[in-house]
């Protein structure tokens, strides 16, 4: 998520990588609170988006019933023309959402997708993957950081290595199950696992230090 104070580094790193990934999209998702309503921050994001020029499709979260979906009205004073009120934790309003990216995105694209070969980076947490990952696409793409389970979901950046298309996917660390102690730990393991069952090619990474 976007944070506006840049105090600490790794608040500052994920600055970074929020405005490169809006620099990288073809579509933006601004996804927002309907219980919270309009934020400052909110605000601060929808000025920062419309200089950017970009495409920009308003998500209203946590609409979770007929009710609710009277406070969307408030979030036009943001300055977007379409708003979508969903609910990710029901499911509300999802495909509808998912049926207008799908047409908002050129065909050529979707064929360039299909087309790429797919490499997943996998391995216990802390072994070097992001660092790797980094090296390989030559730039701070992912977040690095001395500190377990900095990665908390698989993030997948294009790439070109001697003319062939590539997908390269960086993992959250996978460990045992009794090791796992947390809720969000065993999601973001379970988002490694389907990575590997994606990809075409998986690289596993171990820590030749130990």
């Amino acid at each position: 998520g976007y944070v506006p104070s840049k105090a600490d580094r790794i608040t500052s790193l994920v600055s970074q990588q929020v405005d490169l990934a809006i620099d990288e999209g073809d579509i933006i998702l601004f996804t927002v609170d309907a219980i919270e309503g309009v934020t400052p921050l909110d605000r601060e994001i929808a000025d920062s988006l419309r200089k950017n020029g970009k495409r920009v499709l308003l998500v209203v979260n946590k609409v979770d019933n007929e009710k609710r979906e009277q406070v969307i009205y408030d979030f036009f004073k943001l300055g977007f023309e379409r708003i979508f009120p969903v609910s990710s934790i029901h499911g509300r309003g999802v495909a509808e959402l998912l049926d207008e990216i799908v047409k908002l995105i050129p065909e050529k694209r979707l064929e360039d997708v299909e087309k790429r070969i797919k490499l997943a980076i996998i391995g216990r947490p802390n072994v070097g993957k992001s660092s790797f990952f980094n090296r390989i696409i030559d730039e701070e793409r992912v977040i690095v950081d001395e500190k377990p389970g900095t990665t908390r979901d698989a993030i997948d950046t294009d790439f070109e290595f001697e003319g062939e298309k590539l997908t390269i996917i960086d993992t959250a660390g996978i460990r045992r199950k009794p090791r796992v102690r947390t809720d969000l730990e065993y999601y973001t393991i379970k988002r490694a696992i389907g990575a590997l069952l994606l990809c075409d090619v998986a690289m596993v990474m171990v820590d030749g230090s130990v």
